[in-house]
């Protein structure tokens, strides 16, 4: 059953249904690290290595690795590496190629091929790096930064069910209480024929506009948990005087589930907003 904080009679606080997905980025970043560290680690050894490319230029890692920056000097410039002094040499003094003539100095070759060459892959390469760059740093910083969202509110004082999700509420009369439940494939368990709780809740601003919310808690602690979560929410709403200890105690902040943020809270007069909203639209909602 989903972990639910009861401290008051009247209500409950029902965990999002998020911690499956905390969990899997988890997996990636954990992932992503490991091939940092292994990526410096091969780049370091590889680095003291030697290599021989053709037309017989020594190279070491590190030259290798920079390799595509030959224009840039060692290659045509200097001539440290036979293979771009090779291609000055040949294609341009004695072929005549990239616009060449005998008199064409290696920096005025190098300033040809910069521009004929360089410039428009350089541009594209850019852009896809930073893409890259943004992708990888946000597998590599996106776990410590994920927030456990804020509890849904079941109070039978006020007679509603809502939340607070991106800046506003979300609300519906406890009276039309009504889920839906999802069967998923646990892959943790290797399960199937399990899932979770959802339910839609209304703008408190605008009524006719509805959101999905998904309920539970993962791994999931029983069989059909959605709806045997939903069953006892629902005799928890329309039984007067029931003992709430049947609904499960207070929620966890599991360590795997914490982030660097904090987690989400809801605000402080959330439910004189809901209980405001209840006396506005209360009854034309249901």
């Amino acid at each position: 059953m989903s972990k639910v904080v009861n401290e008051e009679r009247d209500t409950v606080f029902v965990d999002r249904f998020w911690s499956g997905r905390k969990l899997v980025c988890g997996f990636v970043f954990v992932f992503m690290w490991c091939l940092v560290f292994y990526d410096i680690h091969d780049a370091i050894k590889v680095t003291n290595q030697n290599f021989y490319e053709r037309g017989g230029s020594h190279l070491t890692g590190w030259d290798r690795r920079k390799k595509f920056l030959g224009y840039f000097g060692y290659g045509y410039v200097w001539g440290d590496n036979l293979y771009w002094k090779g291609t000055y040499e040949i294609n341009c003094l004695k072929y005549g190629e990239y616009g060449c003539d005998s008199r064409t100095s290696p920096v005025e070759f190098m300033k040809i091929t910069l521009k004929k060459d360089y410039v428009d892959v350089l541009k594209y390469f850019a852009s896809f790096c930073f893409v890259l760059f943004c992708f990888v740093l946000f597998l590599l910083t996106l776990y410590p930064l994920m927030r456990k969202p804020r509890y849904v509110v079941f109070n039978k004082s006020v007679g509603a069910i809502y939340t607070w999700h991106r800046g506003f509420l979300w609300i519906l009369p406890a009276s039309d209480f009504s889920y839906k439940f999802r069967e998923e494939v646990n892959f943790m368990f290797g399960k199937t024929g399990n899932g979770f709780m959802q339910m839609s809740l209304q703008s408190a601003k605008k009524p006719k506009k509805k959101k999905k919310f998904k309920m539970g808690v993962f791994p999931y602690p029983c069989e059909k948990y959605g709806v045997r979560l939903a069953e006892a929410l629902e005799i928890y709403l329309h039984c007067k005087d029931m003992d709430t200890s049947y609904i499960p105690p207070a929620t966890s902040y599991r360590s795997w589930e914490r982030s660097i943020l904090g987690r989400k809270k809801l605000p402080d007069d959330i439910h004189d907003q809901a209980a405001a909203w209840m006396r506005k639209y209360g009854e034309k909602a249901s």
